[in-house]
């Protein structure tokens, strides 16, 4: 982790933009490297998990850029994109309700529908959905950056090691930190 920060901020025109370029790009790099893994591992004796789609897991970014990452068409390797708006990882460890569907979404029960031979995490810093039910930060106030990276850093754990255990490789995506407005 960095402790530089992004000189934009959210009201500057097209940073939206350029957050979707700059996570598509993100993913990219991790993608291909979590291809390269797959196809140049040893077979089963790794005992992980050499058939079967990337999972691609986040959060509004994520959704955005799914276009972007199925086109790849990566010859023999689906590319599954799940993503909610807003959602941090305390959401998908526990599992949330969409603000948008209004599906329940969870990250094990994702895995166990895909069952993909590698996971990717790729979150951007939200705070959480359900802050009540899901162990998310209480966004309605000020909050810590450190107590949310302890949120983010519990929930990738779990998903991780659930993921590892299930003979699934993991991958995160992450990117420099930004600053938040004034």
């Amino acid at each position: 982790m960095t402790s530089r920060l992004d000189s934009h901020h959210e009201g500057d025109s097209g940073s939206g933009d350029r957050r979707i370029v700059v996570g598509a790009l993100a993913l990219c790099l991790v993608l291909t490297a979590c291809v390269a893994s797959l196809a140049l591992a040893p077979a089963s004796a790794s005992g992980t998990n050499r058939e079967g789609p990337i999972l691609v897991v986040g959060d509004s970014l994520v959704v955005q850029a799914t276009r972007a990452l199925q086109s790849w068409n990566l010859p023999s390797v689906p590319i599954i994109a799940q993503g909610g708006l807003g959602s941090a990882p305390c959401d998908w460890e526990t599992g949330y309700t969409d603000p948008l569907s209004g599906h329940h979404v969870k990250f094990s029960h994702v895995f166990q529908e895909t069952r993909p031979a590698a996971v990717v995490f790729a979150f951007t810093g939200n705070p959480g959905v359900e802050p009540n039910s899901t162990g998310c930060v209480n966004s309605s106030g000020r909050y810590s950056l450190s107590t949310l990276l302890a949120s983010y850093k519990r929930a990738l754990t779990k998903m991780a090691v659930y993921a590892g255990e299930k003979g699934a490789r993991v991958y995160l995506s992450a990117r420099r930190a930004r600053s938040m407005p004034t």
